[in-house]
């Protein structure tokens, strides 16, 4: 039986490398083009000073896009790290298939049996790490609104400006 469950754990091992590769491309692609169309929605909205002065708000206050971005990396990291947690523990990697064991107890009476798992200590288990965005991390994407901002503001300054210059008072 050992050697059946050393085997299975060898199968499952492999499985799960291959699994998480493929995973691991297709997130990073869906991620890319995730990415990419927001890149393009962004800089048409732009256009639109209204629009300019969201997204530079939205940037200092920490609410814009890159929060769930950011977020879903440390949720990625978090769970690796429990992952990693309860296979230290267990000794069994849980890659999705259920290990059924056989017993020769009949019936709950004598025999050899499998020991019964310890219970976990909640202390135990690893923490998320939930960093908060730094003042510079803020700053540096919302200089591109703020700039676009400033740009708008000239603009229509100096169309205002010509325009009462040309205007005609007889």
């Amino acid at each position: 039986m050992k050697k059946l469950d050393a085997y299975m754990d060898s199968l499952n091992d492999v499985r799960d490398v291959k699994a998480q590769a493929l995973s691991k491309r297709l997130n990073e692609d869906l991620q890319n083009r995730q990415r990419t169309q927001e890149r393009l929605a962004f800089s048409l909205a732009r256009v639109s000073p209204a629009t300019s002065l969201s997204l530079a708000t939205s940037h200092l206050a920490g609410t814009s896009l890159r929060l769930k971005n950011r977020f879903a990396d440390q949720v990625r990291t978090y769970q690796q790290s429990f992952g990693n947690f309860i296979k230290e523990k267990t000794g069994m990697n849980t890659g999705g298939f259920i290990k059924i064991r056989k017993s020769t107890a009949c019936g709950g009476g004598g025999g050899d049996t499998d020991d019964a798992p310890k219970p976990v200590n909640p202390d135990e288990l690893p923490k998320p790490v939930i960093g908060a965005m730094t003042l510079a991390e803020s700053i540096e994407p919302a200089l591109t609104d703020i700039g676009l901002l400033i740009v708008y503001n000239l603009l229509f300054f100096a169309g205002a400006f010509v325009a009462f210059m040309r205007y005609d008072v007889r």
